[in-house]
């Protein structure tokens, strides 16, 4: 009765969600059969599950989930642009999130965070995929002309927070409409929670919640923005 709790059923769904949309609908499905062939007439542990999955991914799941189901809590996950020998980069970096400020001093948390990175350039829409290691990471983007918006949560499946540079954050708000709602109400709980937590200022919200509000119709997220005025009005 302790083990299946709404921890176990929510986050425990949250992140294979996170993982099969990493790893791809294909590949993650093969590890289960190949799984469920294995051990249709015994018992397994979820490390069974992992070595298949992996084996069927050629990625290192064993390591992305231990990190995830052994520790509490989940990352927010710091995204900047650069320009380094003529190349655009990513700079990321990841550190607990924590809603209160104070809880926060001196943990040194890590988690293997797979990310989709949505971004698009003079060319189209591109998908890049990387795992997030270290606390601090470069990645290199491949593009052609300019970078005109970067997302490091593709569709908001990773169960992360993403806190974007102002640069970055700039040019998410001129290109609102390639983000879909779900990615849309994802940048507004982020910079919600941000901004709660004390990482930002309020003012850089109320920025994000007014260009949402006058460039969308979608019935959720103009719901969430009520929401939020009504706890700052009060």
């Amino acid at each position: 009765q302790e083990l299946f709790d709404a921890i176990t059923y929510l986050k425990g769904c949250a992140v294979m969600r996170m993982l099969e949309n990493f790893l791809g609908a294909e590949a993650f499905r093969n590890g289960l059969q190949t799984y469920m062939q294995e051990f249709s007439e015994g018992n397994a542990r979820g490390a069974d599950l992992w070595r298949h999955l992996q084996a069927a991914s050629q990625q290192p799941v064993t390591q992305i989930m231990e990190s995830w189901i052994l520790q509490g809590g989940h990352p927010c996950v710091t995204v900047s642009l650069e320009t380094a020998n003529g190349q655009q980069q990513l700079h990321l970096s990841q550190q607990r999130f924590f809603s209160n400020p104070q809880t926060a001093k001196g943990n040194q948390q890590l988690w293997q965070v797979p990310l989709v990175i949505r971004y698009a350039d003079d060319t189209g829409i591109h998908i890049v995929r990387h795992v997030l290691t270290d606390s601090a990471e470069t990645l290199t983007l491949q593009i052609e002309g300019e970078l005109n918006w970067c997302y490091a949560n593709a569709d908001e499946i990773g169960f992360h927070r993403q806190n974007l540079n102002p640069a970055l954050l700039t040019k998410i708000l001129n290109h609102l409409d390639q983000l879909n709602p779900s990615e849309q109400m994802g940048l507004l709980a982020d910079q919600w929670a941000l901004t709660r937590s004390g990482d930002q200022n309020i003012a850089l919200f109320l920025n994000v919640l007014t260009t949402l509000a006058t460039k969308s119709d979608n019935y959720n997220l103009l719901f969430e923005i009520v929401e939020r005025l009504h706890t700052i009005r009060q």
